[in-house]
């Protein structure tokens, strides 16, 4: 299971655990520096081949409500990594 930080005054991340796989809402500040990279994180997961693996819904506060299958949570964290949206990533 990976473990991860963000800044909380920049970002603020519900996640949301079931049976079959976990929720988030994801809510970025006017002023995060790295906040359009969020396009880069959905567009990963929409290119790939797997359309179920990550579901994404935006609203246009900079809000996202993301669905994760548990067997792509990994991917989905070091990807938020990846693209600046966090600010560590470790395993617990």
């Amino acid at each position: 299971m990976l473990k991860y930080r963000y800044d909380e005054r920049l970002i603020t991340i519900e996640e949301t655990r079931n049976e079959e796989d976990i929720e988030f809402k994801i809510h970025l500040s006017e002023q995060h520096p790295y906040a359009q990279n969020a396009k880069n994180v959905r567009r990963h997961f929409e290119n790939d081949r797997d359309y179920t693996d990550v579901i994404f819904y935006t609203y246009p506060d900079r809000t996202y409500r993301v669905i994760v299958r548990q067997d792509h949570y990994d991917e989905f964290i070091l990807t938020l990594m990846a693209n600046r949206l966090l600010t560590a990533v470790e395993w617990a």
